[in-house]
């Protein structure tokens, strides 16, 4: 990867010497005033390259033992106007290399075993349903989550903004995004806006929310047409956009986050107030999502409303910080797990001979799913989902074997594939 600084009279010709140098897929990840007050200075970076020296004119080879020192690196990056938060990884990285190498020997470049504490591709976000009654909290969740997911990749970053630059949505500065993206359309979106295309075919909200998260609230009341076409992009991470005259593929990585009402008046299951949902009212409000996308969805969990004494609690609960750490962790035991399976980076891209293999559960685990399929009404396409479900509770608790607990959580994790759910 290349990273430079250009210095010009405008932005249109600063533009100008960034395709020149760089070519037409630069990235530009930042654009300020330049230091003497007159003209723009661009700071632009191109993938799929070893970074250049960042050392802003000075002889690369002028390095001792032909590498760069940290206080080089921080120099180089803090003149380039890195964002801080990657500054900070970059940083990060190179100290971690240090540490295995004290000659850092990069030949003045960014490169070789050098990297940006990114897998070779993003894991697999997993997909959440939220049921429960209006007031409970299921949209302050949604919007909550991307604080515990772990932070953008140098990688993800410039896809991101990649998508966001081609789609006309970046900021007025232009930097380059670093922050998990956060989109969550109205229900009355059309097909096109979510997935993309046009007569000048765009990124959809599916693309804009790639390494992000993807907000549906009030689930039924989306288009079925609408919530179908999401149907391929979940299971390949990318869509596909044809037209006569062109074909693009934008990626579509992204975690889905679907919010609904357990029925139309919202108060079915409820602990306190009563449903007036008439008999097959319930049902029929559930089948508004087909079972193809429902069985894309690995976790259905429903939000209860929480009690007088819960909110007046003094006590000091997980932090979001804390929270983070443990999911950070958990998916580089996944990536670490999976190092000899190209493409496979998480539990839930598993296949199932695979999941044979690597979700083993003890005789009294076995026994425990076996009575909650046959009890509970489980269908059979639960099955694996529960065993990859439960793996990932275990790494989340730093545990090398499913637990019987482990599993027991999993399996509350599927609410809605229980034949009786909505006689309950």
């Amino acid at each position: 990867m290349r990273l430079r600084s250009f210095t010009a009279k405008s932005l249109p010709e600063a533009m100008r010497r960034v395709r020149e140098v760089l070519g037409p897929d630069a990235i530009i990840l930042s654009s300020q005033p330049a230091e003497d007050g007159h003209g723009v200075r661009v700071t632009a970076a191109l993938e799929d390259s070893p970074l250049e020296p960042l050392t802003h004119g000075r002889d690369p080879d002028s390095a001792s033992g032909g590498g760069v020192s940290l206080d080089e690196i921080s120099e180089a990056l803090a003149y380039h106007r890195v964002p801080p938060a990657l500054f900070d990884r970059l940083v990060g990285a190179a100290a971690a290399l240090a540490a295995k190498n004290d000659a850092l020997a990069l030949g003045g470049a960014l490169d070789g075993e050098f990297t940006f504490a990114a897998p070779p591709e993003t894991p697999t976000l997993r997909p959440i349903l939220l049921i429960g009654p209006p007031g409970a909290g299921k949209t302050m969740l949604a919007k909550r989550l991307s604080s515990i997911l772990p932070p953008l990749s140098l990688q993800e970053a410039l896809e991101t903004t990649k998508i966001h630059s081609v789609a006309g949505k970046l900021s007025k500065n232009g930097n380059l995004m670093t922050k998990r993206p956060y989109r969550s359309p109205h229900h009355t979106i059309s097909d096109v806006a979510l997935v993309g295309g046009g007569g000048d075919p765009k990124p959809g909200e599916i693309s804009l929310a790639n390494n992000g998260v993807l907000f549906l609230d009030e689930l039924p009341e989306f288009k079925r047409s609408v919530l179908e076409v999401m149907r391929q992009p979940m299971e390949e991470r990318r869509v596909t956009i044809s037209r006569a005259k062109v074909s693009l593929e934008f990626p579509a990585n992204f975690m889905l986050i679907a919010s609904m009402n357990p029925c139309p008046c919202g108060y079915y299951n409820h602990p306190d107030k009563e449903c007036v949902c008439g008999p097959g009212v319930v049902q029929r409000y559930l089948n508004k999502i087909s079972g193809p996308l429902l069985d894309r969805i690995d976790l259905h969990v429903e939000v209860t409303p929480v009690s007088f004494d819960q909110i007046a609690d003094n006590r000091k609960n997980e932090t979001s910080e804390a929270i983070r750490n443990r999911v950070v962790a958990a998916r580089d035991l996944q990536i670490k797990r999976f190092t000899d399976h190209k493409s496979i980076y998480s539990n839930a891209m598993m296949p199932s001979a695979m999941v044979r293999d690597i979700c083993k559960i003890n005789n009294a685990g076995r026994t425990l799913l076996k009575t909650a399929m046959e009890k509970l009404g489980l269908s059979a396409r639960a099955y694996d989902r529960i065993l990859k479900v439960s793996r990932t509770i275990a790494d989340l608790a730093n545990c090398e074997q499913i637990l019987n607990e482990h599993l027991a959580e999993a399996i509350q994790y599927r609410s809605l594939d229980r034949e009786n759910w909505a006689e309950a």
